[in-house]
């Protein structure tokens, strides 16, 4: 693994302190196939960014005019919750490929499984049945392998995650990265406060992927074996309690509501497309404090595979960062080239180079390179 800081026009060699090692195939089963048949959230303008002029894809007015674009809209875990209960998840174990770091993931055939049981609309059956279509789903239902990039990354620099406050995870799908630093934050014991927002062009995907991952993670990192059945049986006691399942009964969904307040954790949720609504939605999310050392992370994986979407989602990131302040860092996962997509990790430096942003490239020694952009 390599390392390259970028200062404007300068670039340097550096050597980092952790190693990274994966092969192609690594969680090629839910790996998204590359096709030519991604979605795109709108044509976003690249000249305002490509002049180092920061706000034009935000503000532009396709985002907001074309109805085929989902709008960004708020949704509290309460809302999403009661579209769970009742509900008994199957689960699987993923370990990180170098670092081993055991995650929990509910599996994808139990949602569609669940997708299937509700009431058939057009947007369900493309979910269930399609990788990808254009303004409808955006494939956040299977998990992408440099989202395990971020697990490792973060993982080699647990120690720092002690003095992070706020997470926001952009396209987050199963949201394994900010699945980690929960754990992380439920194993050290601490109430110091963390806020986690999760985004996702879905809806659907932050109801029945992101937030039953977060629910796995508290029961399985604090509920000992006799809470665990005792949770689940709270309203039968002849329901049949499993190693890999979960069933989301009233108490159990309380308990983890309680769980989250004693601890001080909020987390939120938005979905929809990005743009100056969404960065307005997630800035109320995150209230600013004058003076803390407290620090941020802005995640991201394997969003910068679409060209025409590259100004917006540059500047959602920049303007993340830049509206938090303070010692925040943005972290962005990606295939160094997305074949037969035409997006890759060069373009994305290179619209970095030309708002003058700093930033360092961490290159991934696999059989298909990939590589993590800090900023």
């Amino acid at each position: 693994m390599s390392s390259r800081v970028h200062s404007n026009d300068k670039s340097t060699e550096t050597a980092m302190s952790f190693s990274f090692g994966f092969s192609s195939n690594d969680f090629s089963d839910d790996e998204l196939a590359e096709s030519t048949s991604v979605a795109a959230l709108g044509d976003a303008s690249a000249n305002g960014a490509a002049n180092g002029q920061l706000g034009s894809a935000l503000d532009d007015v396709q985002l907001v005019d074309d109805i085929s674009i989902v709008q960004p809209a708020q949704h509290s875990l309460e809302s999403l919750l009661r579209g769970l209960q009742g509900v008994r998840l199957s689960f699987e174990t993923v370990a990180s490929p170098e670092t081993g770091t055991v995650l929990y993931r509910r599996e994808l055939f139990d949602i569609k499984h669940q997708l299937m049981s509700s009431e058939g609309d057009k947007e369900l059956d493309i979910i269930v049945n399609e990788d990808l279509k254009r303004n409808v789903y955006e494939g956040g239902l299977k998990s992408w392998e440099c989202s395990l990039d971020l697990v490792d990354l973060l993982s080699a620099r647990r120690t720092d995650l002690a003095a992070v406050s706020k997470v926001i995870e952009i396209g987050c799908g199963t949201a394994l990265p900010t699945e980690y630093v929960f754990r992380e934050y439920l194993l050290s014991n601490r109430k110091n406060g963390l806020t986690l927002v999760l985004t996702d062009y879905n809806f659907t995907v932050l109801q029945l992927a992101s937030l039953p991952n977060m629910i796995l993670t508290w029961a399985k990192e604090t509920l000992d074996r006799d809470q665990w059945a005792m949770l689940q049986r709270s309203e039968d006691p002849t329901v049949p309690v499993m190693d890999n399942e979960l069933l989301l009964t009233a108490d159990l969904l309380q308990r983890f509501r309680e769980s989250l307040a004693e601890r001080h954790v909020t987390l939120d949720f938005v979905s929809g497309s990005w743009g100056r609504k969404f960065t307005d939605i997630v800035h109320s999310l995150l209230p600013q404090c004058e003076g803390t050392t407290a620090a941020s992370l802005v995640l991201t994986s394997e969003t910068i595979y679409q060209p025409e979407n590259l100004p917006l989602i540059t500047e959602t990131l920049l303007d993340l960062k830049g509206y938090i302040g303070g010692p925040t860092t943005v972290l962005v996962a990606a295939k160094d080239i997305y074949f037969g997509v035409g997006g890759s990790v060069l373009d994305f430096e290179k619209r970095l180079d030309g708002l003058n942003v700093q930033y360092n490239t961490t290159k991934i020694q696999s059989g298909l390179k990939r590589s993590i952009v800090t900023i």
